[in-house]
């Protein structure tokens, strides 16, 4: 019995350092934007995401982002989400996904704010442990995970 609590135990610690990515649609209420997942997989959803080097770039609209996110989400390098915005927005985003600001710069017209949080795999900027970015500028915003890949 003793060994089945030490399985059971390691078997948690595994299961719980693994670090799932989630959809950052859920903390975005524009039904203008624009979904991307940077991905090794071509979608089934769409004919012509086009290949750089070994990953494709994957657009869709955000009231398809649940899909394209459940047939990619294992083979993605990261994604992100592009709308006209304002800071508020920005504001909501840091809210509902309760994430940590662990970074925040301006530069060149451009706003950057770095999370931490509950949102998949991390990377260090700075010396810091982030896992989304997002950027304002001109009246757009675009959220990226763990960091904006693409343009802003």
């Amino acid at each position: 019995m003793k060994r089945f609590w030490i399985v059971m135990a390691f078997v948690f610690l595994v299961a719980s350092s693994i670090n799932t990515p989630k959809n950052i649609c859920e903390f975005i209420d524009k039904q203008d934007a624009t979904y991307t997942i940077y991905s090794s997989k071509a979608s089934s959803m769409v004919s012509d995401s086009p290949k750089y080097g070994e990953g494709y770039i994957v657009d869709v609209s955000i009231k398809n982002s649940t899909a394209l996110f459940s047939e990619l989400k294992d083979n993605m390098y990261g994604q992100s989400v592009h709308f006209a915005g304002t800071f508020d927005d920005i504001e909501s985003i840091i809210d509902k996904s309760n994430g940590q600001v662990a970074l925040e710069d301006s530069f060149d017209g451009f706003c950057n704010i770095y999370l931490l949080g509950d949102f998949g795999e991390s990377v260090v900027i700075n010396g810091k442990k982030v896992n989304m970015q997002i950027v304002y500028k001109d009246g757009f915003v675009t959220v990226g995970c763990p960091i904006i890949l693409g343009c802003y």
